[in-house]
């Protein structure tokens, strides 16, 4: 039985059969909210160095009704090896536990890290431009049989509705009162929107694709991916730009609107971004009961905080509630304050 930052052997195995050559390295890298990131490297008899990366879930999610799979998402990457997003290529698929293969993209992820507020309008507005461009693809033409075939925006809605509660209701764990009135409440409020559905990717914006050179190297992480209302990706986008500024939002948007041909709608957005933080505090809300310290404990402490408020905050917004202002604990300083410092300064 493999640890954590192990392969587990199977999968070892089934990348030494690939024929990329032999199999060097296998690091497991940090992030991946329900996937594990790998670099795996492959030397080859001419002694070069095939460098790529591996998606890896351990999980039998599709076993407990889970639709989010890893096929799912690869089914996805095929569809958009063809047109001119820019996601990496795939190599291969195994399918017990899920893995895939794909080139190893490169670029910087963490949009905050750039200073240069040229640098940063470019790498934004090259963004916007793809996320306008996927938009535009025709979903008839788009062969993706993990989502199934193209209905109505509603009923797509309903669809992911009825997903979420049964992840959910799949949880050995306590039952969430702000959770269950967030779904009567998207069950009660879904949109009236009737034009053309898109792809949606889900999660998408600062984060979830690589930069350089003033520009979008790859678009990553198409697991929460399905067909939708094109103001799912717009509402998802705003709530990633919380975490990574991403310039002037409302540029961005106008920018958006002008390159997709799709008019912005705040009150779907609005709607959507209750339904994306609902998705975001169910993940939570599972590994929540998971007593284990092993993960990224510390960006577990900041996201699950930063998301249980911002699941508050989208829904005082569309109930227009006013919010107070949380008081703070004063906490009297003793000889051990350091140590709370020290741990404070490591998780951010």
């Amino acid at each position: 039985m493999s640890g954590e930052n192990e392969l587990p052997p199977e999968i070892a195995d089934w990348l030494g059969s690939l024929g990329r050559g032999r199999l060097t390295a296998a690091v497991r890298r940090p992030g991946g909210g329900r996937r594990e990131a790998w670099f795996v490297d492959f030397e080859r008899e001419d002694g070069s160095v095939d460098e790529l990366f591996l998606r890896l879930d351990r999980s039998s999610r599709a076993d407990d009704g889970d639709p989010y799979s890893t096929t799912r998402e690869t089914d996805v990457y095929l569809a958009l090896q063809e047109t001119e997003i820019p996601v990496p290529r795939i190599h291969a698929v195994h399918d017990a536990p899920e893995a895939v293969l794909s080139d190893r993209s490169e670029g910087e992820t963490w949009f905050s890290r750039i200073r240069d507020p040229e640098e940063q309008l470019s790498v934004a507005s090259d963004f916007i431009g793809h996320l306008a461009a996927m938009h535009r693809l025709d979903p008839e033409k788009l062969d993706i049989p993990a989502l199934g075939r193209p209905s109505s925006a509603r009923e797509h809605a309903v669809e992911e509705l009825d997903a979420w509660q049964a992840i959910y209701e799949s949880y050995d764990a306590h039952r969430d009162p702000l959770i269950e009135f967030t779904f009567d409440w998207l069950r009660r409020n879904v949109p009236a929107y009737d034009a053309p559905v898109v792809l949606v990717q889900g999660d998408t914006g600062p984060g979830n694709f690589l930069y350089g050179e003033g520009k979008v190297q790859a678009i990553l992480d198409f697991e929460l991916s399905h067909w939708g209302d094109p103001m799912d990706d717009i509402a998802w986008l705003s709530l990633r730009a919380v975490q990574e500024p991403f310039t002037h939002f409302p540029d961005r948007v106008r920018q958006y609107a002008e390159l997709s041909g799709h008019p912005i709608d705040e009150a779907r957005i609005r709607y959507y971004r209750v339904f994306a933080e609902l998705r975001i505090v169910i993940m939570g809300h599972e590994r929540a009961q998971v007593k284990s310290s092993k993960g990224e404990l510390g960006n577990g402490l900041i996201y699950g905080a930063l998301h249980h408020r911002l699941q508050v905050e989208t829904l005082a917004d569309v109930l227009g509630l006013e919010l107070e202002p949380p008081e703070l604990p004063q906490a009297p300083s003793t000889e051990r304050e350091w140590l709370y410092d020290g741990a404070l300064d490591q998780i951010r």
